[in-house]
């Protein structure tokens, strides 16, 4: 939970915090069964995006305890 979302969208969502509502034949009410882990490309704090707040462009939030996860990913 220390990774959770933050404002650029990016970290840990997790299980049932989320109401997908894409569908046009049924309206959802509650929340999903998904968990993700979302990243983008790695930005430097001063990236004129990150300073932006646009979505999905802001820094990547690493685990400390899973060393590797970074390059790996």
């Amino acid at each position: 939970m220390a990774l959770r979302l933050d404002q650029s969208h990016l970290g840990y969502l997790p299980i049932g915090t989320s109401v997908r509502v894409a569908s046009t034949v049924h309206h959802a009410t509650r929340p999903n069964r998904n968990k993700s882990f979302f990243v983008s490309q790695d930005r430097d704090s001063n990236h004129s995006e990150a300073v932006a707040g646009t979505p999905s462009r802001g820094r990547n939030q690493w685990p400390a305890n899973l060393l590797g996860v970074r390059a790996d990913i």
